[in-house]
C-alpha cells in the first residue's frame, strides 16, 4: 500500500506542472485590410420587430439583401456601407401560427400589402451610409440615408 501511495504521489508531483500550464495565449489582433466586403448570408441576419396593437411584440427577418462595406483603416471615416433589401423577402413566424382553414399568407400580406411594405411598387429598401463616425478604438457610428416606401429620410 505505502509503495501505491508513493507512485501517486510521484505521478501527482510530476503531471502538476503540465497540468499547471496554462492555454496558448490568443494571437495578436490584427486590423482588417483595406476593401470592399460583402455580407456573408451565413452569418448576417437582418431582424426587426413590430408592435402589434399595442399590447405584444412580433418578430420578422428578411432573407433576400446585400450589404457591401468598403472599409479604410487608415481613416474609417472615410469608410462607406450600403444596404438593399428585397421587401418580399419578409418572413414572420406569425403565419405559422393562423388558425385552420385561414389561407391568408401573412408573410406575403406584410410584403406586398399596401399597409405594409408594398413590395410591389417598392422593390427595394435601401441605406447608404452619409458619414461615419469614431466612438471608440473598436466602435463606431453610422449615419445615412435610409429609402423606404419611396421616401428618403436621414438615419
Amino acid at each position: 500500500m505505502r509503495r501505491l501511495l508513493t507512485a501517486i504521489a510521484t505521478a501527482a508531483v510530476l503531471a502538476s506542472p503540465a497540468l499547471a500550464q496554462g492555454a496558448p495565449a490568443a494571437p495578436a489582433a490584427t486590423t482588417a485590410p483595406a476593401g470592399a466586403y460583402v455580407s456573408d448570408r451565413t452569418h448576417t441576419s437582418i431582424e426587426w420587430q413590430g408592435l402589434h396593437n399595442g399590447l405584444s411584440w412580433y418578430s420578422a427577418r428578411f432573407t433576400d439583401f446585400d450589404i457591401q462595406l468598403t472599409f479604410d483603416p487608415a481613416d474609417v471615416t472615410k469608410s462607406k456601407v450600403v444596404a438593399t433589401i428585397n421587401p418580399k423577402s419578409v418572413e414572420t413566424d406569425f403565419a405559422r401560427t393562423r388558425p385552420a382553414g385561414n389561407t391568408t399568407d401573412f408573410n406575403d400580406e406584410v410584403a406586398t400589402g399596401e399597409r405594409f411594405l408594398n413590395g410591389n411598387k417598392f422593390p427595394k429598401i435601401t441605406f447608404t451610409s452619409t458619414a461615419v463616425t469614431k466612438t471608440g478604438d473598436k466602435t463606431g457610428k453610422v449615419t445615412g440615408n435610409l429609402t423606404f416606401l419611396g421616401v428618403t429620410k436621414p438615419v
